[in-house]
């Protein structure tokens, strides 16, 4: 490495090429990258889903979810299963483990699910390996007029965006299925002696078309074809049923031919309008920005041409990471130019100048890195290069100044860029190799977010490798080619200012400070043990509490209404009218109250189903409202109030779901449930806690039918029996066929005016073997019960949850979740016996997390601790420089305890990211005591003159690195809410640890130095303090070496 160094100091043309090269190269791959809210990694996860009409929830577990699961078990891969069986159809979802390629255990599935037998009336099973897709934005389309016509336009908008080169993934939601019911009454089939089967028939026999071969002729080849599909109602009503010499018996001569929107269909309003939404998402591939801008584009020429509907953009992922990025980059440029500043008063202009260079160079070499690595622009992403700003220039700093040293000392640029370089190559390189080792763990952390925060991590590393690069070919250069190693002869006031300012510190405050620590170690021993216990007491007391997750307000929430199982789809959406017409109304009150009269609320977009609907609710942003969202979701919950009839009314604000989910499992059900109610009345009995419940949710009322003698003996068996009733009263699909694009469903059953009550059921009329028709209640006995609405499964097993959130949203989940599992989980459990109870949720992608972190981060320290003791030849130096590591994240707790903040898992992060800066400095400072011990220093004297003469780079590391961080550090944002205790941990670590470094070290090295003299003279009276350091022992082994070669 020397020649190469030598090589690119004397050819100066070799390192700015080098450094061009670096530049352009990386100002191409940044033009490449794309840009992201978070970052984008592949799915792992394998979704099954089969439909199987007609069926009950405890029908589908048995014939579908069991089979299902036992032919997964077993394979290789599969980290987790859960399922889900509720009416007419099943689900399973599978995760995927870390450690395998998600198309093998893909494949693998496929073979599984290939060998079950399904029932016969089974469709054919759906297994998808999911793909990545993320929201880039959704729009509304409504008006008043009807669905039909606002779902073609809604058609005609989606097809005129995937015509747009940036948008491929467009979806309707809130459309429901149009079918055309041929609605039959008991009447008319008695009158012409028909039945189900034969209206059937008719209509699938005459509705086809059919190819029917071809016909050889000499001249030509002619197909022969029966074209005899029908699409709309009235041409399905001509299709004959029956014909005699006389007649013809037409559908609409027995039946009502009606085309509809399916029955039961889910509804959308957008601000009290009949809507649809047009969901628009990004594949891993696509700029979400490039697709924002073409959506909104589209929707304003479309608005333009169409002003029979109306389009408004309801959400747009880019809003908010426009401000995320906006807020990154500018705090970033700001702690930038903080930067330069601190380096313009360290160092003279010239030599700042050349090490602030390295910072440029060094993002466009991370910006090759990233984009090879297909990282995107993202908020973690840029939160990487926040941090590494300031630790970017710690290798140039220690480099400039040891070749300005040398310079000083006598010898010519060149030679003093050679020198200097190589009289710190060795240190500089541990430093940056132990901050790569320290960034390490980021990349086996596991888990939701650990599945992308090694992008914070390479960015680090990419950026920091290329610096040390630009540190030892590039540098040296330009300071031995220019006139950054020249005196200035012109200085201004302020540098003389600072400078006898730093000479003031450094002589009169540090030198003396120093010199009484060092003659005093065992009382600044125990002040640091004071400082241990002062944190820990900060933490066991919950003055510094921890969450994961901790709360970030939101400028949305959902309000979910949940009414009895079996509630009409319109009888659900007229008491979401009723909540929605509250929530205006307050929304008015609140504004008129306003200095600038201006509404809290912008939209709310309804969404009702067959029991369940919601109300998505979008304040006015953040730094126009002045009212915290949780604060507006609080007043907006007074008002509405109780809503007679409904089981659950909650609002659900963030991304991480809800803030207690407690997983129960047992394959019995009586346990299951026992075990739900002694938990919820455990968890009511906490104020802290709210919205307390369950997924258990009860059935809807359910007819069960039951077979009479008569119905043996007129052969009508039970399956007979439930097949003629399913068909008038679902009824029965006989064809399914394309117009267009819509798929229609062609159903065969009884009009509305037969299928609307009991007695309709009582009453109907069932057909024997014998041909006699016998009323149903001569057949069977009929009672209601109640049934079940959904049956959930996790790996294997049974499973409910009971659920609530933090009535203070601020508050720590973490303690909440400590005093539950301490408090009510070890009783409850003690009562249920055979039950399986865990948390799941947030706190399982806690617990994982940790559990990866417990199992990396180990290593890396080992890697750090072995890397010093090779480099120093001491395993004693080298715990030193380790024991600094977690003095500086005790630093960082006090950090959180100044500016309010909980230790939450970005906090990790800064401390795992803190670590490898805390040992550069301790390196610096510990190779500088050897050296001076080499140069023949007594210890006492090597080990003050180091502190003395590295205060200079250790100030300046540590304060580059935490004006890098300033900014963000100060900032009050919303949207930087989430990323600032990572610059509170780092920040506030290196400021503690830095004065640790600057006392402790030194009174560590003597205490130590003391300890080996004192065990040396057992053995060698005449041994001297100096004597037994590993590296003057060095000198002496290398003299021997030396002399005997």
């Amino acid at each position: 490495m020397r020649g190469l160094i030598k090589a690119c100091i004397i050819y100066p043309v070799w390192a700015n090429v080098l450094m061009f090269a670096i530049l352009a190269f990386g100002l191409f791959s940044l033009s490449e990258m794309n840009t992201s809210f978070f970052p984008e990694v592949p799915a792992r996860s394998i979704s099954i889903s089969v439909r199987y009409a007609g069926t009950s929830p405890e029908e589908i577990e048995q014939a579908v979810i069991l089979p299902i699961e036992n032919n997964l078990r077993g394979l290789a891969g599969i980290e987790r299963t859960t399922s889900s069986s509720r009416e007419n159809s099943g689900s399973v979802r599978i995760e995927v483990s870390d450690a395998y390629d998600p198309q093998e255990v893909y494949d693998e599935v496929r073979v599984a699910i290939d060998r079950i037998a399904f029932p016969a009336g089974a469709e054919r099973p759906v297994v998808q390996l999911q793909q990545f897709r993320a929201r880039a934005v959704m729009v509304a389309v409504y008006g008043d007029g009807d669905l039909w016509s606002i779902k073609e336009r809604g058609q005609q908008f989606r097809d005129e965006l995937l015509l747009h080169d940036d948008v491929s993934q467009v979806s309707l939601t809130g459309v429901p299925r149009r079918e055309i019911s041929v609605e039959l009454s008991p009447e008319k089939l008695r009158r012409f002696n028909l039945t189900f089967d034969d209206v059937r028939t008719a209509l699938s026999r005459a509705n086809v078309d059919i190819t029917g071969g071809a016909v050889q002729t000499p001249r030509e080849r002619l197909m022969i074809r029966a074209y005899g599909r029908r699409n709309t109602a009235r041409e399905i009503g001509d299709i004959v049923v029956r014909a005699d010499e006389n007649h013809l018996l037409r559908v609409h001569d027995i039946a009502s031919v009606v085309e509809k929107w399916e029955e039961e269909s889910s509804r959308q309003y957008y601000n009290g309008h009949r809507a649809l939404m047009v969901r628009v998402e990004k594949t891993i591939d696509e700029d979400i920005v490039a697709v924002a801008q073409a959506v909104r584009d589209q929707v304003g020429d479309f608005s333009q041409r169409h002003g029979e509907v109306s389009l408004s953009v309801v959400s747009d992922a880019t809003v908010p990471l426009r401000q995320r990025i906006g807020l990154l980059v500018r705090n970033g440029v700001i702690g930038f130019f903080l930067v330069l500043l601190v380096l313009g008063l360290f160092l003279n202009g010239r030599l700042s100048f050349w090490v602030a260079v390295g910072i440029p160079i060094s993002f466009a070499g991370m910006f090759i890195i990233a984009n090879i690595w297909g990282i995107t622009i993202n908020v973690i992403s840029i939160m990487g290069m926040i941090i590494v700003i300031g630790i970017l220039v710690d290798d140039a700093i220690v480099v400039a100044e040891s070749v300005y040293q040398k310079h000083e000392e006598g010898l010519p640029p060149f030679q003093a860029a050679v020198e200097g370089v190589l009289d710190v190559a060795l240190p500089v390189t541990t430093a940056v190799l132990t901050t790569i080792l320290a960034f390490l763990p980021f990349f086996f952390l596991q888990g939701r977010m650990g599945s992308f925060i090694y992008q914070l991590a390479l960015v680090v590393i990419g950026a920091i490798s290329f610096s040390l690069v630009e540190s030892f070919f590039v540098l040296p250069a330009h300071l031995a080619h220019s006139k950054g190693l020249e005196p200035q002869v012109r200085v201004s006031a302020l540098r003389r200012h600072f400078d006898c300012a730093y000479a003031f510190v450094k002589e009169r405050v540090y030198g003396p400070l120093l010199m009484w620590t060092l003659q005093n170690k065992v009382l600044l021993t125990a002040l640091c043990g004071a400082y241990i216990l002062l944190t820990l007491g900060l933490i066991q007391g919950k003055h510094v509490e921890f969450s994961a997750f901790p709360y970030t307000p939101r400028d949305d929430a959902t309000l979910s209404v949940t009414m009895p199982t079996g509630t009409r789809t319109a009888v659900t959406d007229s008491v979401l009218a009723v909540v929605e017409q509250r929530i205006w109304q307050k929304n008015e009150e609140i504004r008129r109250k306003r200095p600038d009269s201006s509404s809290v609320i912008e939209s709310i977009q309804r969404s009702a189903g067959a029991h369940e609907g919601s109300l998505f609710i979008e304040f006015l942003p953040e730094p126009h409202r002045g009212i915290p969202s949780f604060e507006i979701q609080r007043r907006l919950r007074d008002a509405v109030g109780d809503i007679p009839g409904s089981r659950e009314l909650s609002f659900q604000s963030g991304r991480w779901g809800r803030a207690v989910s407690i997983s129960v499992r047992s394959n019995d059900h009586a346990q299951l449930q026992r075990t739900r109610d002694l938990l919820v009345e455990r968890l009511e009995e906490y104020p802290e806690l709210t919205d307390v419940g369950d997924t258990d949710e009860e059935g809807g009322r359910e007819i069960r039918v039951e077979l009479l003698p008569l119905a043996h003996a007129a052969g009508i068996t039970l399956q007979d029996l439930a097949t003629q009733v399913r068909h008038a009263f679902h009824g029965d699909e006989v064809q399914r066929f394309q117009r267009g694009e819509d798929e229609i469903r062609l159903f065969v059953r009884y009009g509305d005016a037969h299928r609307s009550s009991l007695a309709d059921l009582e009453t109907m009329e069932l057909r024997g073997k014998d041909g006699v028709v016998y009323p149903l209640h001569t057949l069977a006995t009929v009672r209601i019960e109640r049934g079940v609405l959904a049956i959930q499964h996790l790996d294997g097993r049974r499973e409910l949850r009971v659920e609530a959130d933090m009535t203070d949203p601020e508050a720590s989940v973490s303690t909440m979740i400590e005093r539950l599992q301490r408090e009510v989980i070890p009783p409850v459990a003690a009562a249920v016996g055979d039950v399986q109870i865990s948390f799941e949720g947030r706190e399982r992608q806690n617990r994982i997390f940790m559990d990866s972190l417990a199992g990396s981060y180990p290593f890396a320290l080992l890697g750090i601790f072995l890397l010093l003791v090779v480099v120093f030849r001491s395993p004693l130096q080298a715990c030193i420089i380790v024991c600094m590591i977690p003095l500086g994240m005790l630093g960082a707790v006090w950090g959180h305890y100044i500016h309010g903040y909980m230790i939450s898992r970005f906090s990790i992060f800064g401390g795992i990211a803190l670590a490898g800066v805390i040992v550069n400095d301790s390196i610096v400072f510990i190779d500088r005591i050897n050296k001076n011990l080499k140069r023949g220093m007594p210890v006492f004297e090597a080990t003050y003159e180091a502190g003395q003469s590295r205060l200079r780079p250790i100030l300046l590391t540590t304060l580059t690195t935490v004006a890098g961080m300033a900014p963000l550090l100060l900032e009050t944002s919303r949207q930087a809410r989430f990323l600032v205790p990572m610059a509170v941990s780092i920040s506030y670590g290196l400021l503690f640890s830095s004065l640790f470094i600057l006392f402790l070290v030194p009174v560590f090295f003597l205490t130590l130095n003391k300890l080996r003299w004192r065990i040396a003279r057992l053995s060698h009276p005449d041994a001297t303090k100096e004597s037994v350091e590993p590296a003057v022992r060095e000198i002496e082994a290398e003299r021997e070496v030396f002399f005997h070669e």
